[in-house]
């Protein structure tokens, strides 16, 4: 699976490291063990680093994946705007906020932290 799931107890926040080519099951693998961390721990801040994406689904199964996320997940997206995948991780934020997600995306880890402990 390209992505990598854990808690970071120190930040008191779920990382996750997405790379490679990221099919719809990796994302919904993903967002379930999100969901099992975040339940057993109460931790609901997370952030997806997806600077080293290759490839994400098209946009119609991004479409029907983050219309349903939950929305107790407070989650910051870092992105760097020469990724591969720059336009579709855009489109997840937009996707998301038009459902009354709180996600949002970030180009610095830094701020994507503040913007998390807010």
């Amino acid at each position: 699976m390209p992505d990598e799931v854990r808690l970071n107890r120190e930040l008191s926040i779920i990382e996750v490291k997405s790379y490679g080519v990221v099919t719809r099951d990796d994302i919904s693998n993903s967002i379930r063990l999100i969901q099992e961390i975040q339940e057993e721990t109460g931790v609901s801040k997370l952030l997806v680093d997806t600077t080293e994406q290759e490839a994400l689904p098209d946009a119609i199964e991004i479409f029907e994946i983050f219309s349903v996320y939950p929305r107790e997940i407070k989650t910051a997206l870092l992105v760097d705007e020469s990724q591969a995948t720059a336009k579709d991780v855009e489109f997840v934020e937009t996707v998301a906020r038009n459902r009354g997600k709180l996600v949002c995306l970030h180009h610095d880890r830094e701020l994507a932290l503040q913007w998390l402990a807010e």
